[in-house]
């Protein structure tokens, strides 16, 4: 990991720690320099810090480049389907740049993924703390087709979630999701179109205190609250939809902080499947041994939609 840093001097004192960042990122807007704060990219005596903290004389401020510098190998191309590319991508990298921040993204690194050297756009993004499969297609009329097939149901994508709690049986959340502006969504009264509800399937519980099992390959030795690895059905998707959805029900994802989840390094979600009519991508997460797996497992992430389709 590599580091700049800068002791802050007098003039500099009592001032916001968003606004002294300039002089390490003189290029940088001040939301990009936001953005490198709150992605705990930048520590004020060693200890990472939010953008209104005022500054003292002699703080150390480090600009640290994030670990995404380093897992962006990690990401690779899966398959192609006609116009359709599936994608690997790693939790801890962005699906797309972002302004003024020097970290690598998927995006950025599609000429070199791609089998043919070409750049195929994006039709799917996944959080920064998120894995799995992304789709992409290789001309525009393909993204035509697909935001089409989205907008007619006819997209399934299938999550694994590891979720704080023991959720007791199926539940499909409706709640409507406000993602303006907001680094956090807030879900609303009202109901989401049934596009944007998400469906929680209950896979395995793992109560508190009891050792996981092999094919969980998670680095904690027992588990520090109830637990429970859901299947998660989404058609369309919005920004933080199962997360957000989630903690609305009362089981938000372990580690996820941002929506009450016990503090942990991470949060476990990922993309495993994605379903389009007369194609379709499966990608196993790194936390779980798909070899070792119960076999209700495979056959929930293996199947298909019921309902016939056409595209």
């Amino acid at each position: 990991m590599q580091a700049c840093e800068m002791i802050v001097e007098e003039a500099w004192v009592g001032q916001r720690l968003d606004r002294a960042l300039q002089l390490l990122c003189p290029a940088n807007s001040l939301r990009a320099r936001r953005r490198l704060i709150e992605a705990g990219q930048v520590l004020v005596n060693g200890k990472p810090a939010v953008c209104a903290t005022k500054l003292s004389l002699h703080d150390v401020v480090s600009l640290c480049l994030c670990q995404s510098q380093a897992l962006a190998p990690a990401a690779r191309f899966l398959q192609r389907q006609g116009e359709l590319l599936f994608f690997y991508k790693p939790r801890g990298l962005n699906s797309v740049h972002l302004a003024g921040s020097p970290n690598p993204s998927l995006e950025a690194l599609l000429p070199a993924l791609s089998p043919s050297g070409q750049t195929p756009r994006l039709v799917q993004r996944l959080d920064f703390g998120t894995s799995g499969l992304v789709a992409a297609v290789s001309s525009l009329a393909a993204q035509t087709q697909f935001r089409a097939a989205e907008d007619a149901g006819l997209v399934e994508k299938k999550y694994l979630a590891l979720l704080q709690g023991l959720l007791p049986s199926v539940c499909q959340a409706k709640m409507a999701l406000d993602t303006k502006k907001r680094r956090r969504t807030k879900l609303q009264s009202a109901e989401a179109p049934w596009s944007r509800c998400t469906t929680f399937i209950p896979l395995a519980h793992f109560a508190s205190g009891s050792a996981l099992p092999p094919w969980l390959t998670l680095s904690l030795d027992v588990s520090p609250c109830d637990l429970t690895l859901a299947g998660c059905v989404i058609h369309k998707g919005a920004r933080h939809q199962i997360r957000a959805h989630a903690a609305g029900l009362g089981y938000p994802l372990f580690g996820d902080t941002l929506y009450g989840g016990k503090e942990y390094s991470c949060f476990f979600l990922h993309q495993a499947a994605l379903f389009l009519p007369a194609t379709e991508c499966l990608c196993w997460p790194d936390w779980l041994k798909p070899e070792s797996l119960p076999r209700a497992f495979s056959h929930w992430l293996c199947e298909k939609p019921v309902a016939p389709r056409t595209f």
